[in-house]
């Protein structure tokens, strides 16, 4: 059977397979997440602290205002920002991609549901939050200029070094959680195959 095309538009419908795996799908679901993650937490940033939309930072007075309670205010505005994305857009993205070949949920660090979901993504944010919020503080006061693509004088926070700090951080609680639950299930294993053989005997 020849190709056939449509008349007014003159296009090979031949060419589009409805079944066929686009591109997008090819990129490894690691990959997207990290992207996921980084997009969020520099999000995050952005509108917590940048833009000035939820608190408006300029007013402040540095002799007037106590900078512990200022870096207080600022890691929990972050927190909250993470939380909320993490909640709102991450997690069902990754539960999306998640299947029996490609399982994604160990690329989270909370799989619950509900609203325990929220209370432990922002105590865990805030942890990250403060974690990164100290190496920006080691980092600058030692004299390590990172680039800050917003201004060539201001070096403080930026969403872009920003998601980069958390994807690191963020990685290595995954990799920690990983790893116990693997300890976990393996001496949950070895236990239960020694009851099943001591049974038997």
């Amino acid at each position: 059977m020849g190709k056939k095309k449509v008349q007014d538009e003159n296009i090979d419908i031949n060419e589009y397979n409805p079944y066929e795996v686009d591109k997008l799908s090819k990129i490894p679901s690691v990959i997207k997440i990290i992207f996921l993650k980084y997009w969020a937490a520099a999000a995050a940033v952005f509108f917590m602290v940048v833009s000035n939309f939820i608190v408006d930072f300029s007013t402040f007075d540095e002799a007037e205002v106590d900078n512990y309670k200022l870096d207080f205010v600022v890691i929990l505005l972050i927190a909250l920002g993470l939380a909320v994305l993490f909640i709102a857009a991450i997690c069902p993205l990754v539960k999306l991609m998640n299947n029996r070949r490609n399982p994604t949920y160990k690329y989270n660090i909370f799989n619950l549901g509900g609203l325990w979901n929220l209370l432990f993504y922002l105590v865990y944010m805030f942890i990250v939050s403060f974690i990164v919020y100290m190496i920006y503080a080691f980092t600058f006061s030692a004299g390590l200029r990172l680039p800050n693509l917003f201004s060539e004088i201001n070096y403080g926070i930026d969403p872009f070094t920003y998601g980069i700090f958390f994807i690191i951080v963020d990685g290595i609680f995954v990799l920690l959680k990983n790893l116990i639950l693997y300890i976990y299930q393996r001496v949950y294993y070895q236990s239960h195959i020694k009851k099943g053989a001591d049974v038997l005997v």
